[in-house]
This record gives C-alpha cells, structure tokens and sequence, in this order.
C-alpha cells in the first residue's frame, strides 16, 4: 500500500524462561528494507519477548515520524490484546509514551503465522544466543534468502 510502511516483529526465549531476544524491520511499499534492529532482554518469557519486541518497533517508527504502520506479529495473543487496547504490566509505561502518537497516524496490527514472519525469527533467536544488541545486523545466508523471495512476491504457507 502506497505511503504505508509496514512493520514487522517477533520476540524469542530460548526456555521460556530463559534469554530472550527481539527483533523487527521496517519496509516501505516497495518492500524495501529502512530499518532493522535486535535487542538482547535478559532473562524473560516469551510473551514478554513478543511485546517488547512490538513496543521496541513503534518506538523506533515514532523516531522515524511514520504516519501510517502496517504492524505484522505472529504472537496472536500479542495482537488480540493490542486490538483490544490491554498492555500487559511490563510494557504499561513504555506503551504510555505510545499513546499521543498511534492517535496521530493510521495505523493497524494484523496476526500472520510464523512462515510469513521467518527473518525476524531467525534474528531474534539469533540475539538471544548472542545475548548483545545491534542496529547493524549481518544477515545470515537464509535471511538473505527469505529477502529475495520477499522481494520476488512469493507467498509462504503452513500446511496442516
């Protein structure tokens, strides 16, 4: 969609109580690739991983000045409890900060299954074994291999 960026972002824990990491990128309409960033959070679960993945991200589109953010998570959960306005406890007043600024844009956040969301996965596996931050991420081979298929148009799917 012209004029839309399109957000995308996933939260790790390796355990489920143990070193978490989170990761998105920002595309524009041309599925063009603006910003990436991978955080290393400490000792978390994974739900805790997955908000704090989506509050890092629009935290960084606010920077950025977006007006209109496609969000794209694979956390049902985290994107039920955002459709319905509740925050957990953890992200409350980081998401406060938010608030001025999702009433100033269009926005939206949609669910996708994990096969659509396969480079921010990897990388936030990737920084929670790492356990360091970074801005500047060096892609692995298969990121740089879901990145071409991305840019070709080709569809993922989860067979039952």
């Amino acid at each position: 969609m012209d004029g839309w960026w399109k957000l995308n972002c996933d939260g790790s824990s390796l355990g489920n109580l143990g070193n978490a990491g989170a990761s998105g990128f920002v595309r524009d309409s041309n599925y063009q690739i603006v910003s990436i960033y991978s955080s290393f959070l400490g000792i978390a679960l994974s739900f805790q991983a997955e908000f704090q993945a989506l509050i890092e991200r629009i935290e960084r589109a606010r920077e950025m000045n977006f007006e209109s953010l496609w969000i794209e998570c694979d956390s049902g959960a985290v994107v039920l409890m955002v459709q319905r306005g509740l925050v957990p406890w953890f992200v409350w007043q980081r998401r406060s900060s938010l608030i001025s600024y999702l009433r100033g844009i269009s926005w939206k956040i949609t669910h996708c299954y994990r096969e659509a969301n396969p480079i921010v996965d990897i990388l936030a596996q990737k920084v929670a074994k790492k356990e360091a931050s970074s801005s500047n991420v060096a892609w692995p081979p298969k990121v740089l291999e879901f990145l071409a298929e991305d840019a070709m148009g080709r569809l993922r799917f989860r067979f039952y």
